[in-house]
Protein backbone atom coordinates (compact mmCIF):
# COMPACT_ATOMS: atom_id res chain seq x y z
CA UNK A 1 0.00 0.00 0.00
CA UNK A 2 1.61 3.41 -0.72
CA UNK A 3 2.24 5.81 1.90
CA UNK A 4 -0.68 7.97 0.68
CA UNK A 5 -3.40 5.25 0.88
CA UNK A 6 -2.20 4.38 4.02
CA UNK A 7 -2.44 8.20 5.54
CA UNK A 8 -5.90 8.21 4.04
CA UNK A 9 -7.31 5.11 5.46
CA UNK A 10 -5.77 6.26 8.69
CA UNK A 11 -7.16 9.84 9.12
CA UNK A 12 -10.24 8.81 8.12
CA UNK A 13 -10.53 5.63 10.37
CA UNK A 14 -9.40 6.89 13.40
CA UNK A 15 -12.44 7.39 15.65
CA UNK A 16 -12.59 3.79 15.49
CA UNK A 17 -9.38 2.49 15.24
CA UNK A 18 -9.22 1.79 18.98
CA UNK A 19 -12.24 -0.31 18.64
CA UNK A 20 -11.59 -2.03 15.53
CA UNK A 21 -7.97 -2.89 16.13
CA UNK A 22 -9.05 -5.36 18.67
CA UNK A 23 -11.79 -7.21 15.98
CA UNK A 24 -8.98 -7.25 13.15
CA UNK A 25 -6.13 -8.67 15.82
CA UNK A 26 -8.08 -9.90 18.70
CA UNK A 27 -4.78 -10.34 20.57
CA UNK A 28 -3.32 -6.13 20.18
CA UNK A 29 -4.10 -5.87 23.91
CA UNK A 30 -2.76 -9.33 24.86
CA UNK A 31 0.76 -7.78 23.05
CA UNK A 32 0.86 -4.45 24.40
CA UNK A 33 0.43 -5.72 27.81
CA UNK A 34 3.57 -8.39 27.04
CA UNK A 35 5.63 -6.00 25.55
CA UNK A 36 5.32 -3.40 28.70
CA UNK A 37 5.77 -6.25 31.00
CA UNK A 38 8.84 -7.76 28.97
CA UNK A 39 10.45 -4.13 29.46
CA UNK A 40 13.78 -4.63 31.15
CA UNK A 41 13.41 -1.31 33.47
CA UNK A 42 12.71 -0.47 36.73
CA UNK A 43 9.39 1.56 37.74
CA UNK A 44 11.68 5.15 38.54
CA UNK A 45 14.56 4.62 35.46
CA UNK A 46 14.73 7.29 33.17
CA UNK A 47 15.22 6.11 29.33
CA UNK A 48 13.94 7.35 26.03
CA UNK A 49 11.44 5.77 23.67
CA UNK A 50 10.67 6.33 19.68
CA UNK A 51 7.56 4.62 19.02
CA UNK A 52 7.09 4.38 15.35
CA UNK A 53 3.30 4.50 14.34
CA UNK A 54 1.94 5.64 18.01
CA UNK A 55 -1.15 5.53 16.46
CA UNK A 56 -3.78 6.49 19.13
CA UNK A 57 -1.44 6.16 22.09
CA UNK A 58 -2.65 3.32 23.34
CA UNK A 59 0.70 1.33 23.81
CA UNK A 60 2.74 4.68 24.80
CA UNK A 61 -0.17 5.51 27.70
CA UNK A 62 0.47 1.94 28.80
CA UNK A 63 4.13 2.00 29.28
CA UNK A 64 3.71 6.19 30.88
CA UNK A 65 1.91 4.61 33.53
CA UNK A 66 4.14 1.78 34.60
CA UNK A 67 7.46 3.64 34.03
CA UNK A 68 6.69 7.53 34.90
CA UNK A 69 10.17 9.29 34.09
CA UNK A 70 10.28 7.87 30.14
CA UNK A 71 10.35 10.01 27.77
CA UNK A 72 8.59 8.98 24.40
CA UNK A 73 8.99 10.52 20.57
CA UNK A 74 6.22 9.07 18.89
CA UNK A 75 5.64 9.46 15.13
CA UNK A 76 2.68 8.92 12.78
CA UNK A 77 1.92 9.60 9.25
CA UNK A 78 -1.96 10.45 10.27
CA UNK A 79 -2.30 13.71 11.95
CA UNK A 80 -6.02 12.50 12.73
CA UNK A 81 -4.56 9.39 14.58
CA UNK A 82 -1.67 11.59 15.90
CA UNK A 83 -4.43 14.35 17.71
CA UNK A 84 -6.24 10.89 19.53
CA UNK A 85 -2.46 10.10 20.88
CA UNK A 86 -2.02 13.71 21.64
CA UNK A 87 -5.32 13.97 24.03
CA UNK A 88 -5.01 10.61 25.47
CA UNK A 89 -1.37 11.88 27.31
CA UNK A 90 -2.50 14.54 27.45
CA UNK A 91 -1.81 14.83 31.13
CA UNK A 92 1.58 12.87 30.50
CA UNK A 93 2.46 16.10 27.90
CA UNK A 94 6.28 16.37 29.64
CA UNK A 95 6.95 12.59 28.87
CA UNK A 96 5.89 13.11 25.20
CA UNK A 97 6.75 14.74 21.67
CA UNK A 98 5.08 14.06 18.63
CA UNK A 99 5.85 14.52 14.51
CA UNK A 100 3.52 13.40 11.89
CA UNK A 101 5.94 11.83 9.31
CA UNK A 102 6.16 8.58 7.97
CA UNK A 103 8.27 5.84 9.38
CA UNK A 104 10.44 5.78 6.50
CA UNK A 105 11.63 9.21 6.75
CA UNK A 106 12.08 9.84 10.09
CA UNK A 107 15.80 11.29 11.34
CA UNK A 108 16.43 12.66 14.83
CA UNK A 109 20.01 13.73 16.24
CA UNK A 110 18.97 11.76 19.60
CA UNK A 111 19.34 8.38 20.34
CA UNK A 112 16.88 6.33 21.74
CA UNK A 113 17.05 3.57 24.29
CA UNK A 114 14.24 1.63 23.04
CA UNK A 115 12.36 1.88 19.37
CA UNK A 116 8.77 0.56 19.06
CA UNK A 117 6.93 -0.80 15.92
CA UNK A 118 3.71 -2.30 16.84
CA UNK A 119 1.78 -2.94 13.95
CA UNK A 120 3.37 -0.63 11.91
CA UNK A 121 6.24 -2.37 9.96
CA UNK A 122 3.83 -4.75 8.30
CA UNK A 123 2.99 -1.58 5.72
CA UNK A 124 6.85 -1.19 4.28
CA UNK A 125 7.91 -3.21 1.31
CA UNK A 126 11.08 -5.45 1.91
CA UNK A 127 13.44 -2.74 0.82
CA UNK A 128 11.65 -0.07 3.31
CA UNK A 129 11.67 -2.65 6.19
CA UNK A 130 15.71 -2.94 5.61
CA UNK A 131 16.35 0.83 5.51
CA UNK A 132 14.28 1.59 8.66
CA UNK A 133 16.02 -1.30 10.28
CA UNK A 134 19.41 -0.10 9.06
CA UNK A 135 18.08 4.18 10.26
CA UNK A 136 16.48 2.00 13.82
CA UNK A 137 20.33 0.50 14.26
CA UNK A 138 21.68 4.27 13.59
CA UNK A 139 19.32 5.87 16.13
CA UNK A 140 19.51 3.25 19.39
CA UNK A 141 22.00 3.97 21.88
CA UNK A 142 24.84 0.31 22.44
CA UNK A 143 22.82 -2.04 24.17
CA UNK A 144 19.31 -0.01 22.73
CA UNK A 145 16.49 -2.53 21.98
CA UNK A 146 14.17 -2.43 19.20
CA UNK A 147 10.85 -4.43 19.65
CA UNK A 148 8.75 -5.36 16.29
CA UNK A 149 5.13 -6.31 17.61
CA UNK A 150 3.93 -6.87 13.75
CA UNK A 151 2.16 -9.15 11.16
CA UNK A 152 5.03 -11.78 9.74
CA UNK A 153 4.75 -14.56 7.60
CA UNK A 154 4.36 -17.99 8.77
CA UNK A 155 7.21 -20.60 7.78
CA UNK A 156 4.93 -21.74 4.55
CA UNK A 157 2.66 -20.53 1.88
CA UNK A 158 -0.04 -23.15 3.88
CA UNK A 159 0.36 -21.40 6.96
CA UNK A 160 0.17 -17.71 5.57
CA UNK A 161 -2.92 -18.92 3.39
CA UNK A 162 -4.45 -20.35 6.90
CA UNK A 163 -3.42 -16.88 8.58
CA UNK A 164 -5.34 -15.28 6.25
CA UNK A 165 -8.46 -17.22 5.80
CA UNK A 166 -8.63 -17.06 9.87
CA UNK A 167 -8.33 -13.32 9.83
CA UNK A 168 -11.08 -12.34 6.68
CA UNK A 169 -13.27 -14.78 8.60
CA UNK A 170 -12.47 -12.94 11.98
CA UNK A 171 -12.71 -9.90 10.09
CA UNK A 172 -16.58 -10.88 8.43
CA UNK A 173 -17.80 -12.31 12.16
CA UNK A 174 -16.94 -8.91 13.18
CA UNK A 175 -17.61 -6.39 10.43
CA UNK A 176 -20.18 -8.42 8.03
CA UNK A 177 -19.15 -9.94 4.72
CA UNK A 178 -19.08 -6.95 2.68
CA UNK A 179 -17.11 -4.55 5.09
CA UNK A 180 -15.02 -7.36 6.41
CA UNK A 181 -13.52 -7.84 2.76
CA UNK A 182 -12.66 -3.87 2.60
CA UNK A 183 -10.48 -4.14 5.77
Amino acid sequence: MQIEEIKNQFDLEYLEYDKEINLVFPKYNEMCETIVSKLPYKKNDKFKILDLGIGTGYLAEHIIKKFPNVKITGIDISKNMMSLAKRRLDNYIHNTKFFISSIQYFSFLEKFDLVLGTLSIHHLTKDEKQSLYNKVHLHLKPKGIFIIGDLIKGNTKASDEKFERNQLKQLENSFGKTKGKEK
